[in-house]
């Protein structure tokens, strides 16, 4: 397919260009806010790509730059399991966080975080 596009796209002139704009429904924007306000929790898993799907969570104001975005974009079942051993660790801290509604002006040292996730995944599990 990539040889015949060489061929065959050679010499154009581009007389026009056009986009489109998904148009989110009205008021959902408005709809997630408020459900996270009240305390709803949401995550969202999607086949868009990575840009697509960032910029419409913040358009429907699903996101906000306060959060912490984990991305696991990948092309096989290997890669799968080496990139969520590779953020495995942020999400234990990120969820005992919001659990202990930790805030970042406070420190707990090692072997306390360490206790901490352990009973996390146990809660998990």
């Amino acid at each position: 397919m990539a040889k015949l596009q060489e061929e065959i796209e050679v010499n154009l002139v581009v007389l026009g260009a056009t986009a489109i704009e998904d148009k989110l429904q009205d008021r959902v924007d408005d709809t997630i806010f408020a459900c996270r306000e009240a305390g709803m929790k949401v995550w969202v898993l999607t086949g868009d790509k990575t840009e697509t799907a960032i910029n419409i969570g913040h358009s429907c104001k699903l996101l906000d730059h306060s959060q912490k975005i984990f991305i696991i974009d990948v092309q096989s079942p290997e890669e799968l399991l080496q990139r969520i051993a590779e953020v495995e660790d942020q999400v234990l801290i990120f969820l005992l966080r919001e659990k202990l509604n930790f805030h970042s002006r406070h420190v707990i040292d090692l072997k306390e975080k360490e206790e901490h996730m352990h009973l996390l995944s146990q809660e998990n599990h």
